[in-house]
C-alpha cells in the first residue's frame, strides 16, 4: 500500500502537538494577521469532546479591531521551506499534484446552518494552501504574493467578498470551493449551495489531480471542480496594488506545483472587500468546527 499521512484525533491534544503529529495555532486578540505564535502548552481553545478535535472562537476569544485564528494544520503556517524539505525527503506529509487532502467526520456548529454564521466577522474551512511569497507574515505584508490554494470555506460579515462568494443579497452564505493561484493570476469559486449541511457530520476532501485539475468531494461525491489551463479573468488584480505586476487581467492559467499543507480554521476576519485579511469584530456568540481526523493521500484522478 502506497504511504499517507494519517491523523486521528486524540483526547490528549497537547502531547500530540509536541509529539510533531501535526501542529496547532491559537492566536487570540492579536494586532494584525501576522502574529504566529508557537502552539500552545495548554490549548484553551481547541479541546477534544471524545469524538472530534473541536476549534472554537467565540466572544473571550476575540476583540473588535484584532485578529484571533485556531487553526490544526499538517506542518507550521508562513514555512514554505519546510513543505521543500519534506517534498524533497519523499515524505506524505505535503499535498502535490496525484495526492487528496481528507477531513474526515467534519461539522461546523448550528450557526453556519441558519445564517446567524453570516452576520459576523468569521472565515472557516478546510484548506491546501502553500506559503512561497507570504512567508513573513502573510499576504498582508507580502511584496509580492506567490502562493497557491485550494479550499472549501466560509465568510461571513459584510463587504464585496461574502456576497460575491454567496452570489446572493442574502445572509444565508454558502460555503464555497475555491483555488486561487496568485502567481498565475488565477482566482476561481463556486458556491455550494445546497450540496451539504454543515451541520452534519461529512467527509470533505480536496484532490489535485495530476493533470493539475482540483476537485471538491463530499463523501466521495464530487461537487465542484476547477479545470486547468481555461482562459480565465483575474478580478483580484483590480483589488489590491500588490497584484498589478506579474500578471494579466485575462490570459490562461496553469497553477503551480509548490508542495501544500493542509489545515482547518476557524477565524475572525473581516475579508469584505480585498483578499487580504484584515481584522475582525468580536464575536457575539460562540462558533465552531470540529473533526476526527485528517490525511494527505495518493489519489490516482
Amino acid at each position: 500500500m502506497r504511504q499517507a499521512y494519517d491523523v486521528r484525533f486524540g483526547p490528549d491534544v497537547a502531547r500530540d502537538v509536541t509529539a510533531g503529529r501535526f501542529f496547532l495555532t491559537e492566536t487570540i486578540r492579536a494586532p494584525h494577521s501576522g502574529v504566529d505564535p508557537d502552539p500552545p502548552a495548554e490549548p484553551r481553545h481547541a479541546r477534544h469532546d471524545g469524538e472530534r478535535l473541536v476549534l472554537s472562537l467565540g466572544p473571550d476569544g476575540t476583540a473588535s479591531d484584532t485578529y484571533s485564528t485556531v487553526e490544526v494544520s499538517s506542518t507550521r503556517r508562513f514555512d514554505q521551506s519546510v513543505l521543500q524539505r519534506l517534498l524533497l525527503d519523499g515524505s506524505p506529509r505535503v499535498m502535490v499534484p496525484g495526492r487528496r487532502a481528507v477531513y474526515r467526520d467534519i461539522v461546523w456548529s448550528p450557526e453556519f446552518g441558519d445564517g446567524r454564521a453570516g452576520r459576523e466577522t468569521v472565515t472557516t474551512g478546510v484548506t491546501v494552501q502553500s506559503w512561497r511569497g507570504i512567508e513573513d507574515g502573510g499576504i498582508d505584508f507580502a511584496h509580492r504574493p506567490e502562493f497557491f490554494i485550494a479550499s472549501i470555506a466560509f465568510i461571513g460579515g459584510p463587504g464585496l467578498l461574502p456576497k460575491l462568494f454567496s452570489r446572493t443579497l442574502g445572509s444565508r452564505q454558502p460555503f464555497v470551493a475555491s483555488v486561487v493561484d496568485f502567481k498565475v493570476g488565477l482566482a476561481w469559486f463556486q458556491p455550494l449551495r445546497d450540496v451539504f449541511d454543515p451541520t452534519e457530520p461529512h467527509d470533505l476532501s480536496i484532490r489535485w489531480h495530476r493533470a493539475h485539475d482540483v476537485s471538491f468531494a463530499v463523501d466521495d461525491t464530487e461537487v465542484a471542480r476547477y479545470e486547468d489551463g481555461k482562459l480565465r479573468p483575474y478580478p483580484l488584480k483590480l483589488r489590491n496594488r500588490q497584484l498589478w505586476r506579474g500578471t494579466d487581467l485575462l490570459g490562461h492559467r496553469y497553477v503551480g506545483t509548490d508542495p501544500c499543507h493542509i489545515d482547518v480554521w476557524i477565524n475572525s476576519s473581516a475579508m469584505g472587500t480585498t483578499p487580504t485579511v484584515p481584522n475582525g469584530r468580536r464575536f457575539r456568540r460562540d462558533l465552531s468546527v470540529a473533526l476526527e481526523g485528517f490525511a494527505i493521500e495518493p489519489f490516482d484522478g
